[in-house]
This record gives structure tokens, C-alpha cells and sequence, in this order.
């Protein structure tokens, strides 16, 4: 049950609280949302590892079942201000469609990979 404070009358009211159902609608439909994310990578990485890198980051969200649309590599560009002690960055920009827990694990792989200097993810709609 919900509490409700009724001002005028100074008193407490119980009502049934509202049926919100499950977070997943019936019949199997997913909750996947398009996403944004950047990341950028040391920029001494070499060829074969950068794309190494950016293939891992797209199984992760492929084995969570989300699907990554585009891939764009900006290459090496100079970083506004030095991120531990690194001039320039490889940048990456993912386009992908995913749930909240693929999302999340995309995340985390971003933060214990050494090669990532600083990542941000962006939901689209």
C-alpha cells in the first residue's frame, strides 16, 4: 500500500500502491535502446592491437545480445589537455543497440582495459 498525506484534513490515507507488471513486456519483446559511446585509446597502440581492441568492445555487446550498427575510426587526434601524460588519442565512436546490463558490462570493460584513456556512453533515445 501507498501512503498518502491529505494537507486540509491532517491525515493519513492507505491506498493499494499501482501494479507497474514486470519490467519486460509479455512475449519476449527487449528493451533495447540505441547508444552512443566514444572511447579513445593510446595513441601508440599499433594497427593490428587498435583493431583488435575495437572488435572486443563489439563482442562484448554482441554476447549480451545488442547489435552494434557502426563502428567509426577518427584515428589519431590531439586531446584537448594531457591525459596521463599523452598528448594525442586513437578515437573510436560506436554506434550500437543494446540493453541496460550490456550497457553496463560495456562500462566496465571500458575501465579495466588499459589501452581505453577515457570513454563515455550516450543513450540516443
Amino acid at each position: 500500500f501507498a501512503a498518502v498525506y491529505q494537507a486540509g484534513e491532517r491525515r493519513l490515507v492507505l491506498l493499494p500502491a499501482p501494479q507497474w507488471g514486470r519490467l519486460r513486456p509479455k512475449g519476449g519483446v527487449s528493451l533495447m535502446r540505441q547508444y552512443e559511446t566514444m572511447y579513445i585509446l593510446r595513441p601508440g597502440i599499433e594497427e593490428e592491437a587498435l583493431t583488435e581492441t575495437v572488435e572486443r568492445f563489439k563482442a562484448v555487446v554482441e554476447e549480451q545480445g545488442g547489435a552494434v550498427d557502426r563502428i567509426d575510426r577518427w584515428g589519431k587526434r590531439r586531446l584537448a589537455y594531457d591525459i596521463d601524460k599523452e598528448r594525442e588519442g586513437q578515437y573510436v565512436l560506436m554506434h550500437l543497440k543494446a540493453e541496460a546490463p550490456a550497457v553496463k558490462e560495456l562500462d566496465r570493460m571500458f575501465k579495466i582495459s588499459g589501452d581505453v584513456l577515457r570513454h563515455i556512453i550516450i543513450r540516443r533515445d
